[in-house]
């Protein structure tokens, strides 16, 4: 069977509550040892929101063209369901920070053109079926989606959608949407690190750089179930790979000495690995004496930049075990079917070299454009737990 979804199909998207004007909001006062907020004593008090609305927005419009396949073989022992897509957004709606200085900290806007394109794939297939009863279904997907921002309103570059003072997240012409902007330490272009003629250190770039994107570069799942007499064993892994995530978690650990980064080779000056000095502009000389001090560049110097880390993971997100109790045994029980199991989420976590700090699927800024931050938030969770299924 093949499907298909002709092109030019549009969709529109209106704006949020409380977008299209600026509203007025409880007070909250911050003081030394709290906060006052209004209504205090019955008396009330209001403030100009820190968003300024926009009453000309526009509806979001997203046009997609989207073809796939579903196939069966083997009298639908396998399958492949494959279909690829390219989806265009324009008008996006955001608010967008600004100035502090204007009294407002966003405002709302249509800011431009964004592009999805790539392939969603899932396979299923049972290559075992035994007249004894025994079952075994494997099963897949994968998804590779490339994301490109085409254009902004405005005519500028790029736009901040979240961050902090030292590293924002940014929607970039020509960049994925969700890269995180900030310093990071320069190289030569051999990709050695350039240091102080001075004392040592790592020289940071010139200008902020572009340091990946929170957007996967493409995801996947596998997982197999298995049952034999009544007994039933699930399995499921899932992936994502290529994206970045900030980590303040790593920011703290470098700080007070416990990465262990900071424990490498020692806390004594020592000469930063694979290192250049830049003796004229565009020439370099290999670093092979010049030492530096770990713990003032730790406490003191080191970028946010090089907080931005693989948010790559492989994950056991599902392990469960369960038996079908025999119809005879119900027989005089008031139950047509029943089954007891066990199972268990989010057992174990394997993620990229580099990342020995977070879950990257930790996320501190909630439903924002702000992913891909690790503010020290609590770990996720592993849960276990028994089941136990009637029917009547």
């Amino acid at each position: 069977m093949v499907s298909y979804v002709p092109a030019g199909r549009q969709v529109g998207n209106d704006a949020p509550a409380y977008y299209l004007r600026t509203y007025y909001e409880k007070t909250d006062i911050a003081g030394g040892f709290g906060n006052t907020t209004f209504p205090l004593n019955d008396i009330p008090g209001f403030t100009r929101g820190n968003r300024i609305g926009n009453p000309d927005l526009k509806p979001e419009i997203t046009t997609a063209f989207e073809v796939g396949a579903e196939l069966n073989f083997f009298e639908n022992r396998a399958s492949v369901d494959f279909s690829y897509y390219r989806n265009k957004s324009k008008d996006q709606i955001l608010p967008v920070p600004i100035a502090p200085g204007t009294g407002y900290s966003s405002k709302v806007l249509n800011t431009g053109e964004v592009e999805n394109r790539g392939i969603e794939l899932g396979v299923r297939g049972t290559p075992i079926r035994t007249a004894s009863g025994f079952t075994l279904e494997l099963y897949g997907t994968y998804t590779k989606n490339k994301n490109e921002v085409i254009d902004i309103a405005g005519g500028v570059d790029q736009v901040t959608v979240g961050g902090i003072s030292a590293l924002t997240i940014v929607a970039a012409k020509g960049q994925p949407y969700g890269t995180f902007f900030g310093q990071t330490i320069k190289r030569d272009p051999q990709g050695r690190v350039v240091v102080s003629a001075a004392d040592g250190m790592p020289e940071l770039t010139d200008r902020a750089q572009y340091l990946g994107s929170y957007l996967p570069k493409w995801q996947a799942s596998w997982g197999a179930n298995m049952s034999y007499k009544g007994f039933s064993f699930g399995i499921l892994f899932d992936t994502k790979q290529g994206n970045k995530f900030y980590s303040r978690t790593k920011d703290l650990m470098d700080f007070v000495g416990t990465a262990p980064e900071t424990a490498e080779g020692g806390r004594d000056p020592r000469v930063w690995a694979n290192s250049v000095i830049e003796t004229e502009p565009g020439k370099f000389t290999e670093n092979t004496s010049l030492t530096y001090d770990p713990n003032d560049w730790f406490t003191s110097k080191i970028p946010s930049g090089l907080h931005v880390i693989d948010g790559s993971y492989i994950r056991l997100r599902e392990l469960s075990l369960s038996y079908r109790i025999p119809k005879y045994l119900l027989n005089r029980t008031p139950f047509g079917d029943a089954s007891i199991g066990i199972f268990g989420n989010n057992l174990a976590l394997w993620t990229a070299k580099e990342n020995v700090y977070a879950d990257p699927e930790v996320n501190s800024g909630g439903a924002t454009n702000e992913q891909g931050f690790d503010f020290t938030a609590q770990p996720s969770l592993r849960n276990y737990g028994v089941n136990l299924r009637v029917s009547f």
